[in-house]
């Protein structure tokens, strides 16, 4: 970002991006939250707050990671905001609290295969694998072949291991 000659707005917003998600992986919390916080005025305002969310979850601070949690959701309505705001959620055993989230994403009406799985996960997560099932049947029948993975799981956890094995 120091040696660009030309500014570049969605370029550097990419970059900042990929420098929280390696400051997470390199465990050094704070800094990526001071990166994702940065990145909440940019134009992917949602995900950063999601993310940054997130890490405040993991940090213990669930004031400040429901209030990034709100803003995200405010700023954008897709699958993955709310996914994202669940497992945060879930990762500290709070599934209850992102349980309302999921819900946001179901009001969201699917128009791709890719859709169909992200509903389908949502299913899931809502203990739901009757409509898990059907929204994952769809997205496999659009051609979305990534969500066989998971509903092979939910006929593994189902007992039907011979769908599962047809599956994989």
């Amino acid at each position: 970002l120091d040696s660009m000659r030309y500014e570049n707005a969605d370029f550097s917003e990419d970059v900042l991006f990929y420098k929280a998600q390696c400051l997470l992986k390199a465990g050094d919390k704070e800094e990526a939250a001071n990166v994702y916080q940065t990145l909440t005025s940019g134009s992917q305002s949602g995900l950063a707050n999601a993310y940054l969310g997130s890490i405040y979850m993991d940090l213990g601070r669930y004031e400040d990671a429901k209030n990034a949690f709100e803003e995200a959701a405010r700023h954008e309505d897709n699958y993955n905001i709310y996914i994202i705001i669940y497992e945060a959620y879930a990762s500290v055993r709070r599934e209850a609290e992102g349980a309302p989230y999921l819900e946001m994403g179901l009001e969201i009406e699917p128009e791709s295969a890719g859709d169909y799985a992200m509903v389908g996960l949502i299913y899931y997560y809502l203990e739901n694998h009757t409509l898990a099932r059907a929204s994952l049947d769809t997205a496999i029948r659009e051609g979305y072949a990534q969500a066989i993975t998971l509903l092979g799981k939910i006929c593994l956890e189902d007992g039907d291991v011979s769908g599962a094995k047809d599956l994989y």
